[in-house]
């Protein structure tokens, strides 16, 4: 089964770096898919970087975008 946990849209987000958290609460093993669609120019980049998994919840205010 696959379930959409987090999504930015399509959108011009500019040339800054962009925070996100998301908590995933399973009692069964997962797998996390990271997929990205990119526009057709070369503006259009999709950057990935610093993930990382960590025991516990997001705190008050924490998940989901920082935008």
């Amino acid at each position: 089964m696959k379930t959409l946990i987090w999504s930015l849209g399509r959108r011009d987000f500019g040339k800054n770096w962009l925070d996100g958290h998301v908590t995933i609460d399973s009692k069964y093993r997962y797998r996390v898919i990271v997929e990205g669609i990119r526009g057709l120019t070369y503006f259009s980049n999709i950057g990935l970087d610093d993930v990382s998994f960590t025991q516990g919840s997001c705190g008050p205010g924490e998940c989901g975008s920082s935008i």
